[in-house]
């Protein structure tokens, strides 16, 4: 133990490097434990990107002036309308 004490103190490089790799475990660990703790990560209420996409318009073609067939997916399903 001396000697490994010895070395770390003789040599500035392996010394810094060592902290450096404490740190970088230590900070590793901070985050699995946040993760295990709050579940999947921080969620933002109203965010649109959190959330699938119910509804859109996938095709619209003209029939005539006064008409269209529009194509309407919702959850996935697509409707004719």
């Amino acid at each position: 133990m001396q000697a490994l004490i010895a070395l770390y103190a003789d040599n500035k490089v392996l010394f810094f490097a060592a902290i450096g790799l404490t740190v970088l475990i230590s900070v590793v660990l901070l985050v699995v434990l946040f993760r295990l703790v709050f579940g999947r990560g921080v969620r933002v209420a109203g965010s649109a990107r959190s959330r699938q996409v119910r509804l859109g318009v996938v095709d619209v073609h003209n029939i005539d002036r006064e008409r269209q067939l529009v194509l309407v997916r919702r959850d996935n399903i697509e409707h004719l309308i």
